[in-house]
């Protein structure tokens, strides 16, 4: 299924609209759907660079469930990194920030970027590179008209309902036939959502159990 396919879909009921205002109100809803129902999944890989604890965040990743460091030492198995706050440092730790570089242990966010501590002591080389972190993280893609949304579930229904429940709340709903079509939009796209939902559980079974939820990095949602 392709996002031009939802936008045809929705210029039928918002022809006077504007193809790049669907588009945005298509990406916030597919913001709001993918928090709720991760569908895209991948492993990004820190490359270390001696004693510099603080590494740029991907601006598409919303979550990291989980960061593991593979040293030179055991390159196959790896030890999954303690996921701390700054703020609990802050209280728990006196100046944390000036410990030694050495084999990181911990990870957190720290503004917009990640930070090890401690720092490591030995920078990523050869080919795959070691030492590293690797990241396990959940993503939302920003969408075009030529972007293939998953196959794995019934994804048009809740897109396309969601995008037209945002454009029926534009609307004066002072009226009373508005706000009637309002609350019949809406209450297609719970219908649509619930559907989705059981979908997604039927596809992804294990996902929810394989994650420890002790390992849950919440990134801030992209654009807010």
């Amino acid at each position: 299924m392709t996002v031009s396919e939802i936008l045809q879909d929705l210029r039928m009921s918002f022809k006077d609209v504007e193809v790049d205002m669907i588009l945005r109100q298509l990406n916030e809803a597919h913001l709001e759907i993918c928090s709720e129902f991760p569908l895209y999944n991948r492993t990004d890989t820190l490359t270390l660079v001696a004693d510099d604890p603080t590494y740029a965040i991907t601006s598409d990743v919303t979550a990291v469930r989980r960061a593991v460091y593979f040293s030179t030492d055991n390159p196959t198995r790896g030890t999954d990194l303690e996921v701390t706050t700054v703020q609990e440092l802050d209280s728990d730790r006196y100046k944390w920030r000036s410990e030694p570089s050495g084999i990181p242990r911990q990870i957190m966010r720290d503004g917009d970027q990640f930070r090890l501590l401690p720092a490591p002591n030995t920078a990523s080389s050869g080919s795959p590179s070691l030492p590293r972190v690797e990241l396990y993280v959940e993503y939302v893609p920003v969408l075009t008209q030529q972007s293939t949304l998953p196959n794995s579930v019934p994804a048009f229904g809740p897109y396309l309902r969601s995008v037209t429940r945002r454009k029926w709340v534009e609307l004066d709903l002072s009226i009373p036939s508005h706000e009637r079509t309002l609350g019949i939009v809406k209450k297609i796209e719970d219908e649509e959502r619930f559907r989705f939902e059981a979908a997604y559980d039927r596809f992804f079974p294990h996902y929810k159990q394989q994650i420890k939820p002790d390992f849950t990095l919440l990134m801030s949602r992209r654009g807010s």
